[in-house]
């Protein structure tokens, strides 16, 4: 099947076939204000450490060998 259009239309269609070239982005889309960073921030600050990320975690051996418990964290029966 034969379209008839203009060599200017066809210029126009071959340009729009062309893979558009990726521009790299080179900064960040939000930059946060020193205010806006205290602000988003502050619970972090004001909130003491909680004891769970200080003390050392105690893992049974046992359970350390089941795969099971490395990709789902312990048993937990389901609620009926």
């Amino acid at each position: 099947m034969v379209i008839n259009i203009s060599h200017e239309d066809k210029l126009r269609y071959q340009e729009s076939i062309k893979p558009k070239k990726i521009r790299v982005r080179k900064k960040r889309m939000t930059k946060l204000s020193d205010k806006l960073k205290d602000q988003a921030f502050k619970q972090f600050v004001d909130h003491p450490k909680s004891k769970l990320v200080d003390e050392d975690i105690q893992i049974d051996e046992h359970l350390k060998m089941n795969d099971n418990f490395l990709r789902t964290g312990p048993y937990k029966p389901k609620k009926k």
